[in-house]
């Protein structure tokens, strides 16, 4: 279970410092805390992949 956290830690690191990192990856990571049964990192998610659609259009 230690690894699932580990991946979970370094998703929202992406998230918060998304600066340093590929958009890819950052949208990778908000895609995976999207599908969390936590409602914080779930919300994380959420609002990153709905700030991403909104400057596609």
């Amino acid at each position: 279970m230690a690894c699932c956290s580990d991946r979970r830690d370094t998703d929202r690191a992406m998230i918060i410092d998304f600066i340093h990192y590929e958009p890819t990856a950052v949208d990778a990571a908000a895609q995976r805390l999207a599908s969390s049964a936590d409602c914080y990192e779930r919300a994380l998610g959420l609002e990153w992949l709905k700030m991403r659609e909104r400057e596609a259009v």
